[in-house]
């Protein structure tokens, strides 16, 4: 079973689309992973319409982010990032491709060593 290293967002939205068995996350998009997963219990729908209203900001004098920014805010900060930089990374991916990760995928591993931290993400084989 071969095991697919990433280091950059387009690299997981690689692995994710073919369904790599065996995922190792290393590098930046690890620090985009992490914030994003935070998310994984607030739901497609609820993400979707944060992310949609936090677009809509700029024709919507402010209006449409009062009461979708906070979760995303929120999980932005527990890892340092700002929540511009964590809803252009959720865009990039794609709501639907984030929640297949964290329904098809188990972190199995962290690993901390003089090069970073690395996650490993195992398939999960009910599905």
């Amino acid at each position: 079973m071969s095991q697919v290293v990433v280091t950059t967002k387009e690299q997981l939205k690689c692995a994710i689309k073919n369904k790599e068995e065996d995922i190792l996350i290393q590098g930046d998009v690890l620090k985009y992973y992490k914030a994003a997963s935070k998310l994984k219990t607030v739901g497609k729908l609820s993400l979707g319409i944060a992310i949609a209203g936090v677009a809509a900001v700029p024709f919507t004098g402010g209006l449409s982010s009062i009461g979708t920014m906070g979760v995303v805010a929120a999980a932005a900060t527990s890892a340092s990032l700002s929540t511009t930089a964590l809803i252009t990374f959720i865009v990039f991916m794609g709501v639907g491709l984030l929640f297949a990760i964290f329904s098809d995928y188990e972190e199995i591993e962290t690993e901390a060593g003089l090069r970073g931290v690395k996650l490993k993400l195992k398939k999960n084989s009910k599905k």
